[in-house]
C-alpha cells in the first residue's frame, strides 16, 4: 500500500498541493478557514509564515485593533442612519426571501476592486430590504470574513445638498464624507434611490462645478 504523504517535504508541498485545484478560482472569491474561523486571503498568508493568527488576542497577548468608527459630529453621523447598529438593537424587521441577493452583495462587497454592488429594480421590491438583510447578516456573522465587523451607513442624498447655498459648499460636504469614511475604515456607504447621484450638486453650465458623480467616481473606481 502506498502512502502518497510521502512524497511531501515539508509542510508547503502539503499546502501547495491542498490548494492547487483552486488555482482556477480567482483569489478574490477564496475562502479559508483555521480551526473553523473563516479568515481572509491576507491573514491565511500571515499563518502560513507564522503560524499564527494576525489579531489573536490568546496568541498574541494583545488585544485586536478595532476600527477608529464614525466621528459623534461628522458628516456621517449627521446624515446617515447606521443600520448595522439597528440591527443590533433589533429595529430592523426580519428579511425573507432575500437570501441569494443578500449572499451575491456580501461576495461583491468582499472583492479588492470593482466592489460596489448595485441594486436594480421596480419600486417596492425590496431593494432596501436587501441592505438591511446584510446588517443582520453582518451582525450575526453570517457574511465572508472580508466585510466582518463593518458598518453599513445609508446616506440621504438630498440630506447632502441641503444648505449648500453657497458655491464649494456642496463639494465640501462630498469630500468630509469621503474622507471620514476613509479614516473610520470600517463602513460601507449604502446610497438609497441611487438615480439621485447623477446631477447632484452640479449647477450645470460652465461654472465648473462638479456634482455628486463626478466627485465619487475616482474613489469607487478604487474600491
Amino acid at each position: 500500500m502506498n502512502n502518497n504523504f510521502n512524497n511531501f517535504n515539508n509542510m508547503d508541498d502539503l499546502f501547495n498541493q491542498l490548494m492547487g485545484g483552486m488555482r482556477g478560482y480567482s483569489s478574490e472569491n477564496r475562502r479559508y478557514l483555521i480551526n473553523g474561523r473563516e479568515v481572509t486571503p491576507e491573514e491565511f498568508a500571515h499563518y502560513r509564515a507564522t503560524g499564527q493568527l494576525p489579531g489573536n488576542a490568546e496568541v498574541d497577548g494583545q488585544m485586536p485593533q478595532q476600527p477608529s468608527g464614525m466621528k459623534q459630529d461628522g458628516v456621517l453621523a449627521k446624515l446617515g442612519r447606521n443600520l448595522t447598529a439597528e440591527a443590533r438593537e433589533g429595529k430592523l424587521d426580519p428579511v425573507i426571501g432575500r437570501n441569494k441577493e443578500i449572499q451575491e452583495t456580501s461576495e461583491i462587497l468582499s472583492r479588492r476592486t470593482k466592489n460596489n454592488p448595485v441594486l436594480v429594480g421596480d419600486a417596492g421590491v425590496g431593494k432596501t430590504a436587501v441592505v438591511e438583510g446584510l446588517a443582520q447578516a453582518i451582525v450575526n456573522g453570517d457574511v465572508p470574513a472580508a466585510i466582518k465587523n463593518k458598518e453599513i451607513i445609508s446616506i440621504d442624498i438630498s440630506g447632502l445638498e441641503a444648505g449648500t447655498q453657497y458655491r464649494g459648499s456642496f463639494e465640501e460636504n462630498v469630500q468630509n464624507l469621503v474622507n471620514e469614511v476613509k479614516e473610520a475604515g470600517n463602513i460601507i456607504l449604502f446610497f438609497d434611490e441611487i438615480h439621485q447621484i447623477l446631477g447632484a450638486g452640479s449647477t450645470g453650465g460652465d461654472s465648473g462645478s462638479k456634482g455628486l458623480a463626478d466627485i465619487l467616481k475616482p474613489a469607487l473606481s478604487r474600491g
